[in-house]
């Protein structure tokens, strides 16, 4: 069986449902499935008030998230969010050996956006993300 050339991103509309692997997500709190080897990526949501947008991204492996990957989930953020504050975390270490991984960063700091990685204790998890209004910050937390 031949591997997809690309992993398809879906909508998941249902507000503070979990953010299940390769869907993406807008909402004041985002819930994100368990990551065993995955990272997520937030932002502001430019196009409505106060929410955020975040992606579940699964298999750091490069026959799985490509260059072509890359550059879908970079158009997704450049759709989606403003240029501050992009954030990425969850299971870092697996996926920083992947070019494709690389590639997407760069994606993103070329089309104007800040991006940080939030670099967390045991990197497997389940991850819930807000918006704190007094820090004015995005803040990620692992249960």
């Amino acid at each position: 069986m031949e591997k997809e050339k690309n992993m398809h991103y879906t909508q998941n509309t249902i507000r503070n449902s979990k953010i299940k692997e390769n869907e993406w997500a807008i909402s004041n709190r985002l819930n994100f499935a368990a990551f065993t080897s995955c990272i997520g990526i937030v932002g502001y949501d430019q196009k409505s008030n106060g929410a955020l947008w975040g992606i579940h991204l699964v298999q750091a492996a490069e026959d799985f998230f490509n260059e072509n990957d890359a550059q879908t989930v970079a158009g997704l953020v450049e759709n989606y969010c403003e240029k501050e504050n992009i954030k990425i975390f969850g299971c870092l270490s697996a996926w920083k050996s992947n070019p494709a991984y690389d590639k997407l960063k760069s994606s993103l700091v070329d089309k104007g956006f800040k991006v940080e990685e939030v670099n967390t204790p045991k990197d497997d998890g389940v991850y819930t993300v807000t918006y704190n209004t007094i820090t004015s910050q995005i803040d990620i937390v692992k249960s």
